[in-house]
């Protein structure tokens, strides 16, 4: 089977919530595709190259692929996303690592469920501005089609079809080559599988205090570390801000009472996934803590002390803050070897699999 398209079905890993890693296989399927979407290598194919074409933004200044780099697991490593209008936006971009398989899609709204759906909303959106083609759909078309790469690429991923250059076709298989940013080869990975020498014991007692005395895989488990399979929509206040004593958190970056307008959702953003985690810093949904370190014990103490600034605040005290966060107390070698067992979690094969890189010739 193509390693482009495992994809469709792929052997995940699950530790045990609350317990020691777990070395038991679990199947894992991803999310399916709409139905009038079946996938193929073509459609991989086509948008991979749609996906690192600048053609796609209103200035031809970015790509998806700029936003979500390879060699940094498809994030960007800036603290907050840029816009192609050079607009900062109030969250940071999301590694697209294994995103086949999330049942969410963003770090506030639980829709679309879709990736095909969730395509045109940075191509399209105006708040805030992404790629910046709203109203410009017409002139992107006309962009692909003058370009003579795109001729058979098109034809070859929607056989048949008289009129191939759509915007549907550009999210159909953009969609596709998402589908095929599977990581599942880091160190823990292979521990998991029964090699026991994949992990160093630092990281294996690091793996022992994260799903025991760090409490970490009552939200990071699953085969990506990003979920309690227990809960569907696992967005959770971390306690990063409490400005009024109430649990407010900064206008433009307050979670997913954006989109729910409940009062409880204040501060409430998705789990992100853990894998390659070393390699998406800055961390949290604002990139306001730059390193793995601080990320980790900010989980410990149950929040975070904004002693000075606009932003001051005790996040440890906001009433709105998960109570899975709990604090606990870790030495600083336990907080070491958490840490050492997070960075194992880079998989060296998928940031440099060329199969995923960029296609289009380089200066």
């Amino acid at each position: 089977m193509s390693l482009r398209l495992r994809c469709l079905i792929l052997v995940g890993l699950l530790p045990a919530c609350g317990g020691s890693p777990s070395s038991a296989p679990r199947v894992r399927v991803p999310v399916a595709a709409p139905t009038n979407n079946p996938g193929s290598e073509a459609k991989v194919q086509l948008g991979r190259h749609l996906f690192y074409d600048p053609r796609l933004s209103i200035n031809n200044s970015r790509a998806c692929g700029t936003c979500h780099e390879q060699k940094k697991a498809f994030t960007d490593g800036f603290a907050r996303a840029i816009g192609a209008t050079l607009q900062v936006h109030s969250l940071s971009s999301l590694s697209l690592a294994n995103v086949a398989f999330r049942p969410q899609l963003n770090w506030r709204n639980p829709m679309p469920l879709s990736l095909e759906d969730q395509l045109l909303i940075p191509l399209l959106g105006t708040h805030p501005v992404e790629m910046g083609m709203a109203g410009h759909e017409d002139e992107l078309l006309a962009r692909l089609a003058a370009e003579p790469r795109y001729a058979p690429l098109f034809a070859a991923a929607y056989p048949g079809d008289v009129a191939p250059f759509t915007l549907l076709h550009v999210a159909q298989a953009i969609a596709w080559f998402e589908r095929t940013l599977i990581s599942e080869d880091n160190a823990y990975d292979r521990f998991t599988a029964g090699n026991e020498g994949a992990l160093s014991d630092v990281a294996k007692a690091g793996a022992d205090f994260f799903f025991n005395e760090a409490g970490c895989g009552q939200c990071h488990n699953g085969p990506d570390l990003n979920q309690d399979p227990t809960r569907v929509n696992d967005f959770h206040n971390l306690g990063l801000y409490n400005l009024d004593g109430a649990g407010a958190y900064p206008d433009g970056a307050q979670g997913m009472i954006e989109v729910t307008a409940q009062p409880a959702d204040m501060g409430r953003f998705r789990t992100p996934t853990l894998r390659n985690i070393a390699l998406t810093s800055p961390y949290f949904h604002d990139g306001s803590t730059a390193t793995l370190n601080e990320a980790i014990r900010i989980h410990l103490d149950g929040g975070r002390n904004v002693t000075q600034g606009p932003r001051a605040g005790d996040g440890t005290k906001s009433p709105l803050r998960s109570p899975l966060l709990a604090p606990r107390a870790l030495s600083d070698a336990q907080v070491w070897a958490v840490e050492v067992f997070l960075r194992s979690l880079t998989d060296d094969a998928f940031i440099t699999n060329p199969a995923l890189a960029n296609p289009w010739p380089q200066p």
